[in-house]
């Protein structure tokens, strides 16, 4: 069973163990986006956060707050970076994130930028995040948590003058394969040798703020956080070729990924090749007067490809079992290479395929 993601806001970030329960409510992040880039074929495997939230009208929490997030593994600062540098130099960009467009975009100070939407209105982005503990940049912490990483962001530097108006934080974290683990369960049929191709199945299974999977003090502080996301947008991203299995009601679609627009989102070095990937959204929009909302999502996708050693497999097999009619009972040496050779496709297709 995978272990669960949290998004919450938190009361005092000065106070790491709550005492006692507190069940008071006070809503301040709007909107929780996550973009999960698993697209094999380019070796992608980043998570990217976008989270909307306001000041929030209880004037300690205001001062005192924070918006925390807890990952179910353990990363280091080197792997978290910034992009907002992403959206003040690419206008298409900020159109494709927020699928909306820009009417204008001006500097607040030096790390606050305000977009002027067309339907979402003003939204400052907080920009340069220093996520390796700058001495000029304290608005973020990155700590060691229950076997995994909490990550806070405080409201309080955050924030900027212009505090009737929303803020926006967006930042990406690096995948390695053993975080993919925990995101990503792999299987692959037991009868693959006798498949004409090679298969393999991908369940992504991701949890936010369920209670059950999460290590004991997070739950224990979650419970009196004082508000979680409103409204949570997930999206996958894939190969194209990937068959997906989606179903359920928080299923909103999918479409192509506009790669022309996306590749400004990576390094220079990043490239989709001929084929675009798809990208898949699932989405809950949570009553304002829940304050712990939870958000889950199961889905299959099957990945099947004809590799070379399956080609050369199949000649193998043939000139086998030729060698058998044509040599059969002359030789025993001819009978015992055939023997082999039969042994020798089957175990090729023992092997796990791997992309």
């Amino acid at each position: 069973m995978s272990r669960s993601f949290a998004v919450w806001g938190c009361r005092n970030f000065k106070i790491r163990k709550t005492s006692g329960y507190n069940p008071t409510h006070s809503n301040f992040i709007d909107e929780l986006h996550i973009n999960f880039w698993n697209v094999s074929s380019h070796k992608l495997s980043y998570l990217d956060f976008g989270i909307t939230f306001r000041r929030p009208e209880d004037d300690e929490i205001a001062s005192n707050g924070a918006i925390c997030i807890f990952l179910p593994f353990k990363k280091s600062t080197d792997c978290f970076s910034d992009l907002s540098e992403n959206l003040e130099s690419s206008k298409n960009l900020v159109t494709a994130v927020f699928n909306e467009y820009l009417i204008n975009r001006e500097t607040v100070d030096e790390r606050h930028l305000k977009l002027v939407l067309d339907n979402k209105g003003d939204l400052i982005i907080n920009t340069k995040l220093a996520f390796k503990n700058s001495q000029l940049d304290q608005r973020v912490k990155i700590n060691d948590a229950d076997d995994g990483t909490l990550i806070v962001f405080k409201l309080s530097d955050c924030l900027s003058d212009s505090q009737n108006c929303k803020h926006y934080i967006r930042f990406r974290i690096n995948l390695n394969p053993s975080d993919l683990t925990n995101l990503v369960k792999t299987f692959y049929p037991k009868d693959l040798f006798l498949k004409s191709n090679i298969e393999r199945s991908d369940i992504i299974d991701f949890r936010i703020n369920e209670q059950r999977n999460l290590p004991s003090e997070i739950s224990t502080t979650l419970a009196s956080a004082a508000c979680t996301p409103l409204k949570t947008h997930l999206f996958i991203i894939r190969d194209m070729v990937d068959d997906c299995s989606a179903s359920g009601s928080n299923y909103k679609g999918c479409r192509i990924l506009e790669s022309e627009t996306w590749t400004k989102y990576f390094d220079k070095s990043v490239s989709f090749g001929p084929h675009d990937p798809m990208i898949y959204h699932w989405k809950i929009d949570n009553s304002k007067e829940s304050r712990l909302n939870d958000f889950s999502v199961v889905v299959k996708f099957k990945n099947t490809k004809a590799k070379i050693t399956k080609i050369l497999s199949y000649l193998l097999y043939g000139a086998a079992f030729a060698l058998m009619l044509k040599f059969i009972p002359a030789k025993e040496v001819y009978i015992i290479a055939a023997i082999v050779s039969i042994i020798t496709y089957i175990s090729i297709h023992f092997w796990k395929y791997r992309k």
